[in-house]
């Protein structure tokens, strides 16, 4: 069964938990996946991206129904959650106790759930706050937002407007956040579901953690570039000669 992908539209703004339990739900507003080669913006050299690494604000609840509904609003008051350091497994920084398993999933034996669902009564919610500024010559640009790295789901807000959702724990996870982003004081909040149904289908032997870990960045893309690029070859063993093809988007 194919995916569904959903796309950003005016009547599409608040996340839906469902997502979490729909096999066939597993990004939305997520950007396709494309070429990350470098690529320079004018003569002056200034970089094309920034680091949202660091020290973020941190809170976690035991499930949906006791955490904060609405920590991604700019006016809520993070000052008493905890401060943890993006990017890191939530496990390894004191919030909670890494899991183990080799042959077996998780949770066999303390939730009795089918393959493909998710018990929400045990199913923990991590939520993440942070404040930047933009550097002002990104302004203006166009604005890419990566998450390189995040278990086992993401929704994600910035100032106050959903952005995106993601599964895919292993593979970047990124989102356009062009017109929802400011000079100042700008305020990103991730939560994120201990498990979802692509839990499933990371079943390792392995130790099981959660979290943002690895980078967080924001990309600046000039109007006009090369997204992504295939090349084919083909070899005319009469003549010797090898052709190339490059497809450019």
């Amino acid at each position: 069964m194919k995916g569904t992908r959903i796309q950003r539209s005016d009547t599409m703004r608040t996340p839906d938990l469902n997502w979490l339990k729909d096999s066939r739900i597993f990004q939305v507003n997520r950007l396709q996946a494309y070429s990350d080669h470098k690529y320079t913006i004018g003569k002056d050299k200034k970089p094309s991206s920034f680091s949202l690494n660091g020290t973020w604000k941190f809170n976690q609840s035991k499930n949906y129904d006791t955490c904060f509904k609405f920590f991604y609003n700019t006016e809520f008051n993070d000052a008493n959650w905890n401060d943890i350091q993006v990017p890191g497994h939530i496990q390894l920084q004191g919030f909670d106790n890494p899991h183990y398993t080799d042959v077996t999933y998780p949770w066999d034996g303390h939730d009795v759930v089918k393959p493909g669902q998710i018990d929400m009564d045990k199913n923990k919610v991590y939520q993440y706050r942070k404040t930047f500024d933009c550097p002002q010559d990104f302004i203006g640009n166009k604005l890419i937002l990566s998450f390189e790295g995040v278990e086992s789901n993401i929704y994600v807000w910035l100032n106050g407007k959903f952005i995106g959702y993601s599964e895919d724990s292993f593979t970047p996870s990124r989102f356009d956040i062009t017109k929802y982003t400011q000079e100042k004081d700008n305020v990103l909040c991730v939560r994120i579901f201990q498990k979802c149904t692509g839990t499933w289908l990371e079943d390792q032997d392995m130790w099981r953690f959660s979290g943002i870990f690895r980078d967080v960045m924001i990309y600046k893309q000039p109007n006009l570039h090369i997204q992504d690029l295939k090349i084919d070859t083909n070899i005319d063993l009469d003549t010797k000669k090898v052709f190339l093809h490059a497809h450019v988007k």
